[in-house]
């Protein structure tokens, strides 16, 4: 049996709003919109839109913005969860 398909036959972690690994929803959001400006992009330059390649060209720069936010928080948890443990 695979280790990552629990009994209910769904991988572990999977649901509304998990990421990949079901531990990061703030990065999925991030690679989900940094895709859609990519598409945006080549669609607007592939027909001429000049509005519609900007709009994709601004997702993605707001998806990096996003992604390294999280990576900060990410590692504020860990400096946080490993000062808890020398705490104790």
């Amino acid at each position: 049996m695979n280790p990552d398909i629990g009994g209910s036959g769904r991988l572990q972690g999977s649901g509304p709003g998990a990421g990949f690994d079901g531990r990061n929803p703030v990065m999925r959001k991030s690679t989900v919109q940094k895709g859609k400006g990519t598409v945006e992009e080549a669609a607007g330059r592939a027909t001429g839109d000049t509005r519609l390649e900007a709009e994709g060209r601004a997702d993605r720069a707001a998806a990096e913005a996003r992604a390294a936010i999280e990576r900060v928080h990410q590692s504020a948890r860990r400096a946080r969860d490993g000062m808890r443990s020398h705490d104790s």
